[in-house]
């Protein structure tokens, strides 16, 4: 029957044997090639065969090569995003802000499958916290009591819609230009 598979006069065991160990190299490649490694500031999500299967914290690891994915997210780094927005405050006065948001990825999975973009969720959420906190004040406030004072009132209500959206984001700061 290997004579019909292959064609041919037949394998001779020479044959046989060469075939033998390229696939037990392949094997043995393949298995080598399955290790990865995670770094202290990152954690690693699996994916097998395109749906989550765990996530790994620091160290060696092995997966399946062709049947695992693992994309590692780094959870320590502080990102910046900043943001100029012109809004109309509670007395109807028109105020330009400039401010940047510090955040991190504080949960990985939710990070990479709750939402297809968590840098445009976090966008959003931080102009949809800055209306509501600039829509309630008046414009003496805003320049009176400044930036910390603003500030202070949007990091709460920013992380508190960026947790209803499970985006896996934790803000680390807020600052007022």
């Amino acid at each position: 029957q290997f004579n019909r598979w292959f064609g041919g006069n037949g394998k001779g065991p020479d044959e046989v044997r060469m075939l033998k160990t390229v696939a037990g190299a392949g094997a043995v490649l393949w298995v080598l090639l399955g290790f990865y490694r995670v770094e202290q500031a990152e954690e690693a999500v699996v994916f097998r065969f395109g749906k989550f299967h765990s996530s790994q914290t620091a160290g060696l690891h092995w997966s399946p090569r062709l049947i695992d994915r693992v994309q590692k997210v780094n959870i320590q780094r502080i990102e910046q995003m900043p943001l100029n927005a012109t809004m109309i405050t509670a007395d109807a006065n028109i105020v330009d802000i400039n401010l940047s948001v510090q955040y991190r990825i504080a949960d990985a999975r939710q990070y990479l499958l709750r939402v297809s973009d968590p840098e445009a969720a976090l966008l959003h959420a931080t102009e949809s916290a800055l209306r509501h906190v600039v829509g309630g004040s008046r414009m003496t406030q805003i320049l009176n009591e400044g930036r910390a004072t603003l500030a202070r009132d949007i990091q709460p209500r920013l992380q508190a819609y960026l947790a209803s959206y499970e985006c896996g984001v934790q803000v680390t700061g807020v600052n007022v230009l």
